[in-house]
């Protein structure tokens, strides 16, 4: 979990070598991987019902894909404060979202919701709306910290 006290702490960093601009972006980027980490201890915490074994054929391949890419996304970002370098490659979320949306097409397409309980096809629906907000959060983490520049006061801070 991401503390509330890191925003005071990222406040603190004004100084000669990160400009008050700089730190504001430190704090919007605080605050955004501070609501990942709440959605995704509630998404941990939350025991949604299976999926209908025609769905899930078509959607767990799909959401493996998604996590194993937003493991990789959170190793960049992780990377970036560690070596102080914003020069370090964070993958997008585009392609485990096109993924994840073709095999939602593809249930769509193949009319596998129809005749499914409300609680199955609630699950779908929730599971789908999850990811996206996933993906939108690691995104806007990886554009907050690649505007950041940290080479200019990276050696200046204990970070």
């Amino acid at each position: 979990m991401v503390p509330i006290e890191s925003v005071s702490w990222a406040k603190g960093l004004k100084g000669r070598h990160c400009p008050e601009g700089e730190v504001e972006k430190i704090v919007a980027l605080t605050m955004t991987m501070r609501r990942l980490a709440l959605r995704l201890s509630a998404r941990a915490h939350a025991q949604p019902p299976a999926l209908p074994e025609s769905i899930a054929r078509l959607i767990n391949p799909a959401v493996e894909k998604a996590r194993e890419d937003f493991r990789m996304i959170a190793d960049a970002l992780t990377r970036v404060f560690r070596e102080g370098s914003t020069q370090v490659p964070i993958p997008s979320t585009k392609a485990a979202r096109q993924g994840f949306r073709s095999a939602l097409l593809e249930v769509r397409s193949q009319n596998l919701l129809a005749g499914q309980s409300l609680e199955s096809v609630r699950s779908y629906l929730s599971l789908a709306h999850r990811l996206d907000v996933i993906a939108d959060d690691l995104e806007t983490c990886r554009d907050q910290t690649l505007a950041l520049a940290m080479e200019r006061y990276w050696d200046d801070y204990s970070l």
